[in-house]
């Protein structure tokens, strides 16, 4: 299989007219690295908005609600069952 956009990872994001997304087609993304002084870059960059944010009592309760939410969804999904392989000779 021939690789797009010289395997480079890409996504193509598609609008309508009012600035929609009405569709996405990902290549590549597999080939997707980023670099610790990238990621380091971007945290420290971020950190000081993060603590900022959480500086507010209003979203912090948001945040606690929403943990509380997952953790709900998290107990009611299906457990996956272990399906036994079988070999056929």
């Amino acid at each position: 299989m021939s690789k797009k956009f010289g395997g480079a990872p890409v996504v193509v994001v598609h609008f309508d007219k009012d600035y929609n997304i009405t569709a996405e087609e990902q290549y590549n993304l597999e080939n997707f690295q980023i670099a610790d002084w990238q990621a380091e870059a971007m945290a420290r960059a971020l950190l000081p908005e993060i603590r900022k944010y959480y500086e507010d009592e209003k979203n912090v309760q948001a945040f606690e609600q929403w943990r509380k939410e997952q953790e709900l969804k998290r107990q009611q999904a299906p457990k996956p069952r272990n399906k036994k392989r079988v070999d056929k000779a």
